[in-house]
């Protein structure tokens, strides 16, 4: 009876040291690969913010040539009253939404080498991250090496980051944080009616409730990027 109780002690001392050690791996892990999580994510929200700039910079132009196409594309072009203003009506603001992100997409691949590296059909952006810790008897220098990749669809960009971190420059097993930068709408423009955009309008049929003269306003939505869909690729 002392043995058989023994050998149990001993097995439940073997099965807790298991559990603990398998714990404390599992801990050390869940920390090392949040940490490279949160990374991954900063550098997806690197590109958007990077990508926003681009957009910024050229938003104007993409403005006046989907406004532009508008005009010509959509038929029929109903507009509403509302607010002594003139909007679109739900069909003719759903033509425009697909216009103006037809638009700016064909203007973003175009300026986006100026913020990324393209390679085929992707863009890409490589950054580093070095951090090092001073203690009594050591200093520990934890090295990150990321790349970032934007993958312009017909209306959306893909991003993906992958980060891994170096263990006395040997690499370990990368972490891959996914999501998908879209197109929504955040607010109104106003747009100003000049006479020769009032005669193309009128030729071309549009439907409006008030009579058109210059300084006619127009509100047409207002559009942002931003990022859904973030998930992290299993290792």
């Amino acid at each position: 009876m002392v043995l058989t109780a023994t050998m149990m002690m001993l097995i439940l001392v073997a099965i807790a040291l298991g559990i603990t050690a398998a714990s404390r791996r599992a801990t050390s892990r869940y920390t090392y690969n949040t940490g490279l999580y949160d990374l991954a994510v900063s550098g997806n929200e690197q590109a958007l913010f990077l990508l926003n700039q681009t957009y910024t910079t050229h938003r104007e132009v993409i403005y006046a040539r989907a406004f532009t196409r508008a005009i010509s594309e959509i038929n029929p072009m109903i507009f509403e009253l509302s607010c002594h203003c003139l909007r679109l009506d739900q069909f003719a603001n759903s033509g425009f939404m697909l216009i103006f992100i037809q638009e700016a997409m064909l203007v973003l691949r175009e300026a986006m080498s100026g913020s990324f590296t393209p390679i085929g059909g992707e863009y890409r952006l490589s950054w580093n991250l070095e951090s090092t810790i001073q203690l009594e008897d050591r200093v520990i220098t934890d090295i990150f090496r990321a790349v970032t990749t934007l993958t312009p669809e017909n209306n959306r960009f893909p991003v993906t980051t992958s980060i891994r971190k170096y263990n006395n420059y040997i690499p370990t097993v990368p972490t891959v944080v996914s999501a998908s930068i879209i197109w929504s709408a955040s607010g109104y423009r106003e747009i100003l009616l000049d006479a020769h955009t009032i005669s193309i309008l009128t030729e071309l049929g549009a439907d409006y409730p008030i009579p058109l003269v210059p300084g006619t306003i127009i509100i047409l939505d207002e559009f942002t990027l931003e990022m859904v869909e973030s998930l992290r690729i299993a290792d």
